[in-house]
């Protein structure tokens, strides 16, 4: 099965073959692109074809196909060329579990991984102990596994995927990390000596470009302090502690906490999220505000959200938003059903955002019709 994705290279926008196209037939090839994600083209009977590229007639399919065909874009059978280059097989994440895999079981580790235990991501604060953002978190061995780690819960530890990308098999030392939560350093500290990995725990002059994440975020977050608008990806100062992002603003005791908590990209994505169920529910902009209880709710959501998006903060946008598509759908819910007498059941703190088992049961039911919609694209129409 190809990845739900392709690359969409910056050349799209200058390259002439494209842009020498009508604006409909630029469209067009991108849906053909899209198609390509969920399976091979060549086997979309015309319908499927003309209703995934949005042509309004069998003409309108023909002259598609006879200009992607002049341009080489595709074969006589709808196949896409050169599309290896768009969806690299070592972007499949077949490829990297099974790498994971190999790695483990070289070490003599057993099968299974702790990577989304969500005890561990709540026992670090949910932040990174390295540079303390809060964003696109997993779970790092500090003392790598192949110089030896196991998936002691010491060695277990939140980190950002910056800087476990940045650490790259190496220890904290090694890489000219340190690390900010005091907790997981002790534990840290505890599990080298305990296995005797004390000798190999040295710590090393790196260049420039190893420079510890931490000494970076601090330096961005000062420039983001000075300038006239806060940086989109503004993690917490070094030297503040592991504050969570997800507790009720209420909360705060003076209103610069509020309004710097309102600058924090967190704010900002509950916002548009909040904007988008005012449009679809059509609310009043005036008076359906986002109250404290809206924004308490709202920001437990928007963490659950990030756990099952790992950390994409643009997925976890777009998956809240699916659920208010979701509910939106529902005569029921929308006052629509005889059975509700007109009456809504559509709050944002009532009906979509109160509690884990609620919004749960929507990102079930909008995963559910997702994949309901995939299988019949995927049917061959009779």
């Amino acid at each position: 099965m190809a990845n739900q994705w392709f690359r969409l290279y910056a050349e799209f926008g200058s390259d002439p073959k494209v842009r020498t196209m009508p604006d409909a037939l630029q469209i067009r090839l991108v849906r053909l692109f899209c198609l390509r994600c969920l399976g091979p083209t060549e086997r979309l009977s015309p319908d499927e074809l003309q209703y995934g590229l949005g042509c309004g007639s069998d003409e309108a399919l023909r002259e598609t196909q006879q200009a992607f065909l002049d341009k080489g874009f595709i074969d006589s059978r709808w196949r896409i060329l050169h599309w290896e280059q768009r969806q690299f097989a070592s972007d499949n994440s077949n490829t990297r579990v099974k790498r994971y895999r190999d790695k483990r079981e070289a070490a003599g580790l057993k099968r299974g991984s702790p990577m989304r235990d969500p005890a561990l991501f709540e026992r670090d604060g949910n932040r990174c102990i390295y540079c303390l953002s809060p964003l696109q978190l997993c779970i790092d061995h500090i003392f790598p596994i192949q110089l030896g780690g196991t998936d002691h819960y010491d060695n277990l530890a939140t980190a950002c995927k910056t800087c476990n990308s940045g650490k790259a098999g190496r220890t904290p030392e090694q890489a000219g990390y340190v690390i900010q939560n005091k907790e997981a350093l002790e534990r840290y500290k505890r599990y080298v000596t305990v296995n005797n990995f004390s000798d190999t725990v040295t710590v090393t002059v790196q260049n420039r470009t190893e420079q510890n994440r931490t000494e970076q975020n601090t330096t961005e977050i000062q420039g983001a302090q000075n300038a006239p608008s806060p940086s989109p990806t503004l993690p917490q100062p070094a030297s503040a502690p592991a504050e969570n992002l997800f507790t009720d603003p209420a909360e705060h005791q003076s209103s610069d906490d509020d309004a710097t908590r309102e600058d924090l990209q967190f704010g900002s994505a509950l916002r548009q999220v909040f904007a988008y169920y005012v449009s679809v529910m059509q609310r009043n902009r005036t008076t359906y505000t986002l109250t404290p209880l809206r924004r308490k709710k709202g920001l437990a959501r928007l963490e659950e959200a990030l756990r099952m998006t790992h950390g994409d903060l643009t997925q976890a946008i777009e998956l809240m938003k699916a659920v208010i598509d979701e509910v939106s759908f529902s005569d029921f819910h929308m006052g629509r059903s005889a059975k509700t007498d007109g009456k809504s059941y559509c709050e944002w703190e009532d009906h979509l955002f109160r509690s884990t088992e609620q919004f749960e049961k929507w990102v079930q039911r909008y995963q559910e019709a997702e994949t309901a919609q995939k299988t019949r694209v995927r049917e061959p129409q009779h």
